[in-house]
């Protein structure tokens, strides 16, 4: 006899113990049992520049939170602005407008791309890296007035009204116990996470990743490259006084992140006001990702949204010996064995090396899109769904773990089906079983699994995970 239950837009139908989901509501569903893969990314061999703390590692848990944190609208006073409002995945996390626009007003500057935030030495954020680090920077944008509201000055709430605002959204409690082992909503924990989701923002999928894997240093030519691309990279990796371009020595290969010693590049222009200057601007994002898959450049470029082609950026460049050096300026672009000189055809090169630098999974990878579906996100707890959460849950007393060709779970003598998903959520063993019987795992790959028995005809269920050997 199977029972129906309206669940918060679901209808669950349970059968046997077994939950099956039918989704009528509109909303966006985040499924906790099956989550998206962060932790895994992988990360080449020849990469060394990364500010991932040993503090806040990226976990799955985690950087699922701070994915609902940087799409939820709910994170301004008005549930109207979100991180990813002005941070689009498909502008590489940034924005093509030069301004962009929060709850209330517009940021100071142009928004900065995040793509790859985690892949430099440079741990600073913000473009006058006036945060120590990702996890102050994530909730300094929600403090401000103008972008999401909660500054508690003029009028407008506080951020401990924020607090009590997510206590009220049904999905936070259950991720915060999710990711930290009670449903306590703290500011640090929203840090954390956020920081999570951006650093886990990079792929290494481009043109210039096949190439650097075939070679033995970044100076060799890659065999995948045309001529005008090899070109490009040699003159992006070479000093001016030899004749290149020098970009090398503040945008660090192979990350293309920021070089922590780094001074203003000699643009000192700002939004709102063009009599004004803006002289620490220090930083810039990883120059990976400057032009979509398609080929359309992600401009406009500069902490000021000043040039809207790359084009116009080596032109800035090349132009810097013959102004004056401005205040704050980084000494490896003044001076004469620092004045770059470049041709259209060299020009045209490096703006092809850059090319290559192009992901196409940070663009199009669902982990990086939005979890929300018309403003709206269902959370599917962790154990066997929504419709369950009262029903008995046990913990499987696995032997032996790790496993080797088979496995016992210590289950009294009834039936049970019984799930085992891999670490990316897919099911990779499913049957009916007695509660003594073994279970053969010899065919299964080595790794992390999840385990599920939930019993027949009754309201026990099971769960335990296990590492494959």
């Amino acid at each position: 006899m199977k029972r129906m239950k309206i669940y918060r837009g679901y209808i669950a139908a349970i059968a046997f113990g077994g939950v099956f989901i039918i989704t009528l509501t509109s909303g966006g569903i985040l499924d906790l049992r099956h989550l998206l893969r962060y932790a895994e990314e992988p990360i080449p061999a020849y990469v060394t520049h990364t500010n991932i703390p040993t503090h806040n590692p990226i976990t799955n848990r985690g950087a699922t939170l701070g994915r609902v944190l940087f799409y939820d609208k709910n994170m301004s006073f008005n549930n109207t602005s979100s991180c990813a409002k002005c941070h689009k995945q498909a502008e590489d996390f940034g924005d093509v407008e030069i301004i962009s626009t929060g709850a209330l007003g517009p940021p100071k500057r142009h928004t900065m791309r995040i793509g790859f935030a985690g892949m430099s030495s440079e741990v600073r954020a913000f473009w006058n890296e006036r945060a120590v680090s990702l996890e102050e920077q994530a909730t300094i944008p929600i403090h401000d007035g103008n972008e999401h509201g909660f500054s508690g000055m003029f009028g407008l709430p506080t951020f401990d009204s924020l607090l009590r605002k997510m206590e009220g959204i049904d999905y936070y409690p259950i991720l915060f116990n999710f990711v930290y082992g009670d449903s306590a909503i703290t500011e640090e924990r929203m840090q954390l996470a956020i920081a999570q989701f951006v650093r886990s923002i990079y792929a290494f999928d481009t043109k210039y990743d096949t190439g650097r894997l075939t070679v033995n240093s970044e100076l060799d030519d890659f065999p995948n490259f045309t001529a005008e691309e090899n070109l490009g990279k040699r003159l992006f990796n070479t000093l001016p006084k030899d004749g290149g371009a020098g970009c090398f020595q503040c945008h660090v290969p192979p990350e293309f992140g920021m070089d922590p010693n780094s001074l203003n590049n000699g643009n000192i222009g700002i939004i709102h006001g063009p009599e004004k200057t803006d002289t620490g601007v220090t930083k810039a994002p990883s120059l990976r990702n400057l032009i979509t898959p398609t080929g359309k450049e992600l401009g406009p470029f500069m902490h000021d949204g000043k040039f809207k082609r790359l084009s116009q950026v080596l032109d800035h460049y090349i132009s810097l010996d013959k102004k004056a050096p401005t205040p704050n300026m980084d000494p490896r672009l003044i001076g004469p064995e620092n004045n770059i000189e470049l041709d259209d055809t060299q020009k045209q090169a490096i703006i092809a090396f850059l090319k290559t630098l192009v992901s196409n999974r940070v663009f199009t990878d669902e982990k990086w899109a939005s979890p929300f579906v018309n403003d709206s996100l269902e959370v599917i707890p962790l154990m066997n769904g929504v419709a369950n959460v009262r029903n008995q849950h046990y913990a499987l007393d696995i032997t032996p773990n790790p496993a080797g060709d088979y496995i016992s779970l210590g289950l009294e003598k009834t039936y049970y089906q019984l799930r085992i998903f891999n670490s990316n959520g897919a099911i990779v063993l499913q049957k009916t079983i007695s509660g003594g019987d073994r279970i053969e795992v010899h065919a299964l790959p080595d790794g992390y699994y999840f385990i599920q028995a939930d019993q027949l005809g009754g309201q026990k269920h099971y769960s335990g995970k296990i590492i494959k050997l």
